[in-house]
């Protein structure tokens, strides 16, 4: 059995940086928290770090994340499992 999806439970500073290491190796990531503003906070510091890694190794898997985070967070598919 294959692992493609990653479900991170907690949107803190722990979760959020789970999911961007999983993010970063390839897996989908879902994630979700109780608290909608911890949520929507975490999905901007992941979208921030991961621009940053692209800025510093621009390669296309890394870009490929950068997008997909941003698509995540404008259709609010985090906040549903």
């Amino acid at each position: 059995m294959e692992i493609r999806k990653i479900f991170v439970a907690g949107a803190g500073l722990m979760g959020s940086g789970i999911a961007q290491i999983c993010e970063q190796a390839g897996y989908q990531v879902v994630m979700r928290d109780v608290n909608d503003d911890i949520l929507a906070g975490s999905i901007r510091s992941i979208s921030d770090g991961l621009t940053y890694i692209f800025q510093l190794r621009p390669s296309n898997e890394y870009a490929i994340c950068v997008h997909s985070s941003k698509e995540i967070e404008s259709s609010g598919v985090l906040k549903y499992f």
